[in-house]
């Protein structure tokens, strides 16, 4: 399993390349997630801090799936557009 900083990390990167309705939702949703595992590990590692982990770093992969999404129809649309 990665990191908490790690995972922090990724989702911010991922996030910032997002166009900005999506980006908006996403950004909330890793918000939320990471304020949960900081509070989660300001007591002791427990449960709560692994299903924290667990959130987040499913909203990385859902990140990065979106972003690859994206680009493959940014790419798409600029092949469609050379053509006409």
């Amino acid at each position: 399993m990665h990191s908490a900083g790690y995972l922090l990390d990724r989702l911010t990167t991922v996030a910032s390349d997002l166009p900005v309705p999506r980006l908006t939702a996403n950004r909330t949703a890793g918000v939320g997630a990471a304020a949960e595992l900081r509070e989660a590990w300001q007591g002791s590692v427990d449960e709560r801090a692994w299903e924290a982990v667990g959130a987040l770093s499913r909203a990385a992969e859902e990140l990065e799936s979106a972003f690859l999404l994206l680009v493959r129809l940014d790419e798409s649309v600029r092949a469609y557009a050379t053509v006409l």
